[in-house]
């Protein structure tokens, strides 16, 4: 893999690493809910975030619902093509060598957008 990939790979969580060791030597400057009301209306921030960020990507001003199922429904065929192309690529060695260079930046790229946020979202609790 060309450093790029690999950069856009680790780099998140070589950040996150980074990021505890100063936390560990300086202290958690995060904010910390002192009662249970506080505790409630962060709960609810963060229920509010991931209602956003669920609607993302719909068709704005969409006459039809069956238009917004489509387009949800299209992301895991690409992400499956993509990553079926790669296996069956690498596993025939199918295609030019800068095909395959392609189709693996392509992966990589699928693979970061998939699980990349997850990582970051869960590290950082």
């Amino acid at each position: 893999m060309d450093p790029l990939t690999l950069l856009a790979l680790f780099g998140p969580a070589l950040k996150d690493g980074a990021m505890a060791l100063v936390k560990k030597w300086t202290g958690d400057a995060a904010a910390k809910p002192a009662n249970v009301q506080e505790a409630i209306l962060l709960m609810q921030a963060e229920t509010d975030q991931l209602k956003v960020r669920n609607t993302v990507g719909d068709a704005e001003g969409a006459t039809y619902p069956w238009v917004i199922a489509v387009i949800k429904l299209q992301r895991p065929i690409v992400v499956y093509g993509t990553l079926l192309t790669f296996i069956c690529m690498t596993s025939y060695n199918l295609g030019t060598p800068q095909t395959q260079l392609f189709i693996a930046n392509l992966t990589s790229t699928v693979i970061c957008w998939l699980f990349g946020e997850r990582y970051q979202m869960k590290g950082k609790q």
